[in-house]
């Protein structure tokens, strides 16, 4: 069969609906919560499909009757819901597919929030540490983050039972990856080490990867830094792209070398280029080991 539900792209793109469906199949209680999607799909072009989707929930059996209409697409669909009703074996490589994708989304959720785990997990133990992160906290409750906020402070208070938390915030499937890898960071000295040694592996591919993104920029700050007469041009090329750190590199030509006042109003990716420059700055001994002049000075 050339159009199966073996076909990649349609377990790929389809296999959380394909599942969804089949799993209501004589689950009154499950057709109720598809309901609404069913009457999206309805209203952007798909009735005839979601009318053959309820005629199988209601009993029929036929393909050939309820796929009568159908185009191609929507009847590969069809026939991949239909023979995972008949043969509940053949929705494994559906299930199998989800795990994948939820481990792997759920992995990616947690890379992207480590680093706040980390610090929560430290201020934890160190209350001392908890006003530090004022402006973090500030920042995450501007951009919708206020329940996992509140569930952090709640566990420098005490509270270590993750379904508590989750009920008295309201905490939804990301939140509750980050309260929980709190949670295991405070319960186990080994995950907590796992946490420090992936979020410094974090940074430094971060650094890695921006020092070879930026690797012009950062070379020709370093140069100008010597050379006033190409620092004109240098921050005319910087004032759409890189307008908050004018200033910081203004001030470094000026001799500026604290990296807390630089970088106080810069975001992460600029605070990680201004150290990269100060590092490289720290280590020039003389004019002779300046770094390659990159071509865009050249005149």
């Amino acid at each position: 069969m050339a159009d199966s539900l073996a076909s990649p792209l349609l377990l790929e793109q389809h296999a959380e609906f394909i599942v969804a469906v089949v799993l209501a199949v004589d689950k009154p209680e499950l057709q109720e919560r598809l309901a609404e999607l069913m009457q999206s799909m309805a209203e952007c072009g798909s009735a005839d499909l979601v009318g053959a989707i309820y005629h199988l929930w209601q009993g029929q059996r036929c393909f050939k009757r309820l796929s009568q209409g159908l185009n191609e697409t929507k009847k590969n669909l069809l026939r991949a819901i239909h023979e995972a009703t008949e043969f509940p074996s053949t929705l494994t490589p559906y299930l199998t597919l989800l795990d994948q994708q939820w481990t792997s989304s759920k992995q990616r959720l947690l890379n992207s929030h480590l680093h706040l785990t980390l610090l929560a997990t430290l201020a934890t133990e160190k209350p001392a540490l908890q006003s530090s992160l004022d402006a973090l906290f500030a920042e995450l409750i501007q951009n919708g983050w206020q329940e996992v906020v509140l569930a952090i402070q709640a566990i420098w208070q005490g509270e270590r039972n993750k379904t508590a938390l989750v009920q008295a915030f309201n905490l939804d499937d990301e939140d509750c990856l980050i309260i929980q890898t709190v949670l295991d960071a405070l319960h186990s000295p080994a995950f907590f080490n796992r946490l420090v040694e992936t979020v410094s592996q974090q940074k430094q591919q971060s650094c890695s990867n921006l020092k070879k993104q930026h690797y012009l920029l950062i070379n020709a700050v370093v140069i100008a830094n010597y050379h006033e007469s190409l620092r004109e041009s240098l921050l005319a090329s910087f004032q759409h792209t890189w307008v908050a750190m004018v200033e910081a590199i203004q001030q470094i030509w000026q001799g500026e070398r604290q990296e807390s006042m630089l970088c106080a109003q810069l975001n992460s990716i600029e605070q990680l280029i201004i150290k990269q420059i100060l590092l490289k700055l720290q280590n020039i001994t003389s004019e002779y080991s300046l770094p390659e002049m990159p071509i865009i000075l050249h005149h």
